[in-house]
């Protein structure tokens, strides 16, 4: 687990992610992260990994600078995983 006071620099900056992904030993395009705010969805953007946006309170058309957008996380199964993996970042 990685929290705001263990990077210098919070959402919408990618290095919460990035710090994450360092601590893993994964690249970003190995990567895949779900978030439910335009804050959390730009520093993941930014990050370079595989973008999943989940509906909630944010209006579709703002979750659309996503890689692929859920209702809920049930749709998120292993084949739509290895699909998202496989489209360039």
């Amino acid at each position: 687990i990685i929290s705001g006071d263990d990077t210098e620099k919070n959402k919408p900056h990618p290095e919460p992610y990035l710090a994450m992904m360092n601590l893993l030993d994964v690249e970003p395009e190995n990567t895949v992260i779900i978030e439910d705010s335009i804050t959390g969805l730009r520093s993941a953007l930014a990050s370079g990994g595989h973008v999943i946006a989940r509906r909630g309170s944010v209006p579709i058309e703002n979750l659309k600078i996503a890689h692929k957008i859920v209702d809920h996380l049930d749709e998120i199964t292993i084949k739509f995983l290895e699909d998202l993996l496989l489209e360039p970042v």
